[in-house]
């Protein structure tokens, strides 16, 4: 089928509209206006939720229309059942009477659907999405108007496919983009910083945190798009470890830590880890690796504050946590404490139940492989 100028443009606007969100509101429009109409909603229905996400629509769904219909239209509205009723990518048309005969005379069609100058339709299902909900297009037109003619159906019938790739591209991005605020707000409230690096050490991306970090202090800055120290001698280490972790899978290293005094009363704890290659995939240019940073008072111990914060751990429970660490039975644990070895005992299940484990080498284990401990606690040692 020879596609036009117009629904080639149309066409580019779907795929753009990806990328952009905001821009699915005037591609509403434009495909309103395609299709010979001044009405368009596209939507996704979730049985899940029992609620319909509408994606974009146009000028006559005004605000006061959409709150009215959200507060005493939706529980009552026919449509909902008979759109949910559509076959992804089979087209529907029709008038309103053609969902309920008496539609003209109820309530929603005088007060909502008449205002929106909704009376014939022709729509499509766009297809399935994620947890079983269900996209869809209707395109409306006046009574005046008259009912959408075999172009109109033609031109939607080849538009649907192209807005349920859309849809599905949509779907993921938002995923990641949902991921990757989840990702930066957790390290936030961690107080940690990260910078990710490619297979040559550049740098690719930087959250706000260690953007302030890199401002705030002289020791640690980018230049020519790689980390440096100042200090020379630390830098070559800070080069190294980058190395490492950049070609783990050729050198068998996972990089390490070290620790840098950026001022008389601070540190700088710096954590270099290889990115799994999973990981990895999901950036443009492949990332290698990701550099933690964490500032901290010089000479705090912080390991028992580190494990509070990772696991969520009572002080009593984070103690315990460092002494089995540190290689301490529960016998000596007891005894250092002056309590019973059936408290500790019992002290040591919650701590297991908080950590999601069952023994206490896989215990030990997590927390000495766990890079966020290094550089939470404070601890500089290159690995």
């Amino acid at each position: 089928m020879r596609i036009s100028r117009d629904m080639s443009t149309l066409l580019t606007g779907v795929y753009e509209a990806v990328a952009e969100p905001e821009a699915w509101q005037p591609l509403v429009t434009r495909i309103a206006r395609a299709l010979g109409s001044h009405s368009c909603q596209i939507g996704i229905w979730s049985s899940v939720a029992g609620r319909s996400e509408k994606i974009g629509w146009t000028a006559n769904y005004t605000p006061s229309l959409r709150a009215d219909y959200a507060q005493r239209h939706y529980l009552r509205d026919p449509w909902l059942t008979w759109v949910r009723r559509i076959v992804p990518g089979s087209l529907v048309t029709g008038d309103v009477t053609t969902i309920e005969p008496k539609f003209t005379e109820s309530e929603i069609y005088n007060e909502y659907c008449r205002h929106l100058g909704i009376y014939y339709v022709i729509g499509a299902g766009i297809g399935k999405m994620r947890d079983g909900a269900v996209a869809n297009i209707g395109v409306h037109r006046e009574r005046s108007a008259g009912p959408p003619g075999e172009r109109q159906q033609r031109g939607l019938a080849m538009l649907v496919p192209h807005l349920a790739q859309a849809l599905k591209l949509r779907e993921a991005i938002g995923g990641l983009r949902v991921q990757r605020s989840a990702l930066l707000h957790g390290l936030e409230s961690l107080n940690l910083g990260s910078i990710v690096l490619d297979a040559g050490g550049h740098v690719l991306f930087a959250d706000p945190a260690a953007e302030s970090i890199l401002r705030a202090q002289s020791q640690l800055s980018v230049r020519n798009g790689r980390l440096r120290l100042r200090d020379v001698s630390e830098d070559r280490q800070l080069t190294s470890l980058i190395e490492d972790a950049t070609f783990a899978m050729i050198r068998g290293r996972s990089g390490g830590a070290l620790g840098v005094r950026i001022i008389p009363e601070q540190r700088l704890s710096i954590r270099v880890c290889p990115l799994p290659q999973s990981v990895a995939a999901l950036h443009g240019p492949p990332a290698a690796a990701i550099v933690f940073l964490r500032r901290s008072p010089v000479g705090s111990t912080g390991l028992p504050r580190s494990l509070a914060q990772l696991y969520g751990l009572t002080p009593a429970e984070a103690r315990l946590a460092e002494a089995l660490a540190n290689g301490r039975t529960l016998a000596e644990y007891a005894a250092l404490m002056g309590v019973s070895l059936n408290t500790v005992k019992t002290l040591c299940k919650r701590l297991y139940a908080k950590t999601g484990h069952h023994t206490r080498g896989a215990f030990i284990r997590d927390v000495l492989e766990n890079p966020l401990v290094g550089v939470l606690s404070g601890d500089g040692r290159a690995d």
